[in-house]
């Protein structure tokens, strides 16, 4: 696997190279995180101590690598200002969730919590009102409505708009919500939540194990800058015209592609980077060697959009452990019953639309390569027979730096690699057709000791 990425690296930082071109390495891992105290990459959980959520629907603007804003609806934290996508909601299994959702916008809207059961809304079961397009309870303009359930099951959902889906969840009415596993395993669980097969999925025996500064989310999306500027345009006609903002979908053709609200290079600049104020979140993936003394990355990725996202960790695979908040073990089909793992290793992750999947990222230095005790078996381009590009340490060999030629930026820190992630189908992997962009972010990963891999405001 290592001898994969060598062979490959120079490519890939040469991609790097038209991000540079274009002026665009100015937003990558440097920019400082625009908050104190928070963490710069992985999983940012908005949690609650009384298991009561206020999601207060905003407008605002994104920004894209080549310069352009976009208008856009969303869920906000209480009081906070507009982001994209919503906060991601942090909870226990076998909490009693409250969530108010208070409208601002113009026109109804509502959320729906797909795979999660028992849902009320202000104390009835959400049923579909088809005479207002909502497959839930219209929350009128200016009124606000109650949610709650319990969340009975470990894993990853969505949260959308269940109010004219097709126009707001597409205007940026998402988020993510993720329910930890508790413990102890109560008594009488059933088959596959405790013992070694649920082990092997990350899902400890204990179930206090979770750790998100190793947890990573993915929410997927795409935006048609068209569509969103049809609806700005037709919300600020409302006082007057009193027309409901639409679109006619057989026009819609997306042209911007994102990891968690943001574009590449975006998606490597850390969470709450300063220059993305309404898209607080990352999507650099960090890890090291054989999982090292951390666990493997648990990578939750949320389909938002209206098409299949078939995503791709360049020259390693993923091991897909869960699916729509169900871990893949197979409770009964071993001998006796015994739980049995049916996780699979995957070359592409495809995730269809409104779906979730879990993976782990391990990296393994199958090698154990060394500039000293085991080099690797092709000489390596004199220097000035090789681009050095902004990630590259100028040398093959995990947690060694070399001199580079004058004049060289560098990011690498301490030898680490990065590995490209990004969509298979590569017309999403650009931004407004411009490649090297879109739906793609990175992979690092760093030499044993990974506190001396720390890049000082990041």
């Amino acid at each position: 696997m290592a001898g994969n990425l060598i062979a490959r690296m120079p490519r890939w930082i040469a991609w790097l190279a038209l991000a540079t071109a274009a002026g665009l390495v100015a937003m990558i891992l440097p920019v400082a995180s625009g908050k104190a105290n928070v963490q710069a990459e992985g999983l940012v959980c908005t949690t609650s101590k009384t298991e009561s959520f206020v999601l207060t629907t905003q407008t605002g603007y994104i920004l894209t690598p080549d310069g352009n804003s976009l208008y856009m609806w969303g869920y906000a934290n209480g009081n906070d200002p507009f982001q994209y996508p919503g906060p991601n909601l942090c909870v226990n299994q076998g909490d009693k969730i409250t969530i108010t959702l208070r409208n601002t916008l113009p026109v109804a809207t509502s959320i729906m919590f797909p795979g999660l059961q028992g849902v009320n809304v202000d104390g009835l079961v959400g049923k579909p009102d088809f005479a207002s397009n909502s497959l839930t309870k219209p929350v009128l303009a200016g009124t606000s409505a109650t949610y709650t359930f319990t969340a009975n099951n470990p894993g990853t959902y969505l949260y959308e708009s269940g109010t004219d889906p097709e126009l707001q969840v597409r205007m940026g009415m998402v988020g993510a919500l993720i329910v930890h596993p508790r413990g102890p395993v109560p008594a009488g669980s059933p088959p596959g939540t405790q013992g070694p097969a649920l082990a092997d999925h990350g899902y400890a025996e204990s179930w206090t194990q979770y750790d998100t500064s190793h947890e990573y989310i993915h929410v997927l999306s795409e935006v048609d800058p068209d569509m969103h500027a049809a609806v700005e345009k037709a919300v600020a006609a409302m006082p007057t015209t009193k027309v409901a903002p639409s679109y006619d979908l057989n026009k819609y053709h997306a042209h911007y592609y994102f990891i968690n609200g943001r574009s590449f290079p975006d998606t490597i600049s850390p969470n709450f980077a300063q220059h993305l104020p309404s898209q607080p979140y990352g999507a650099l993936v960090h890890v090291t060697p054989n999982g090292g003394s951390a666990p493997p990355a648990l990578i939750r990725y949320l389909n938002a959009g209206p098409v299949t996202y078939p995503f791709h960790p360049h020259s390693n695979h993923e091991k897909q452990i869960a699916v729509d908040g169900r871990v893949l073990v197979n409770p009964t089909a071993g001998p006796g019953g015994t739980p049995v793992d049916t996780a699979i290793d995957r070359f592409g992750i495809v995730v269809a639309p409104g779906q979730t999947v879990d993976t782990q990222f391990v990296w393994t230095d199958a090698q154990n390569w060394s500039a000293d005790s085991n080099a690797i078996d092709v000489i390596v381009p004199k220097q000035g027979n090789r681009f050095e590009g902004p990630y590259w340490s100028g040398s093959p060999y995990l947690g060694v730096k070399n001199t580079l030629q004058d004049e060289t930026t560098q990011y690498n820190l301490c030898g680490e690699y990065y590995h490209v992630a990004h969509s298979h189908a590569l017309n999403q992997s650009t931004n407004y057709g411009q490649f090297m962009g879109g739906m793609l972010t990175m992979i690092r990963v760093d030499p044993p000791g990974r506190a001396a891999c720390t890049s000082p405001g990041y």
